[in-house]
């Protein structure tokens, strides 16, 4: 529930058919609403927040003075810090999938998903985020983004999730 891009795709906002673009609009959609929930704003209506309602509710709630750029950077550590504590708990890429009937079955009016193009996108998030293609965090962009105190637990956690078969949940930021 971290980003709801179905709305956005079912409404026509996103060509739902196209790849292109899709990974950096999840980025910024995810942040935007991680943000909006630690603000404790509606679900139902966090789609409508722009980044400069958001900062002005933020300073409104917190009594600190902030920009897009460090809220989005907020919303960044949230999405990065649940990522490495699902990482701990065994969750890696092979999680960060869709059903195999997305990439067999067609669509009454259009074709099924393309599973290379899927994978594609997942590689330009993992990019985005500062993740290794294995969508573990890296100690890089951990310390970039001031989670510097957890880097040290990454190999650790990249380790966890290649040794954890068992996990069956599903991490879709998607």
């Amino acid at each position: 529930m971290a980003a709801t891009m179905y709305h956005f795709d079912i409404n026509g906002i996103l060509d739902r058919l196209s790849y292109d673009g899709k990974a950096e609009f999840l980025q910024n959609l995810s942040e935007r609403h991680v943000v909006s929930d630690a603000l404790a704003l509606c679900r139902f209506s966090r789609d409508v927040f722009p980044w400069e309602i958001l900062v002005k509710y933020f300073e409104l709630l917190m009594g600190i003075e902030t920009n897009e750029v460090e809220l989005k950077r907020i919303g960044e550590r949230i999405i990065t810090l649940a990522r490495a504590f699902n990482v701990r708990e065994g969750i890696s890429r092979k999680d960060d999938i869709l059903p195999e009937r997305f990439f067999k079955e067609s669509l009454p009016d259009g074709p099924a998903l393309k599973k290379d193009k899927f994978n594609k996108m997942l590689d330009e998030y993992y990019d985005l985020m500062g993740w290794d293609r294995n969508g573990i965090p890296t100690e890089q962009r951990l310390a970039e983004i001031g989670l510097a105190d957890i880097a040290s637990q990454t190999e650790a956690f990249g380790k966890k999730a290649e040794e954890n078969p068992k996990s069956g949940a599903k991490i879709h930021h998607s």
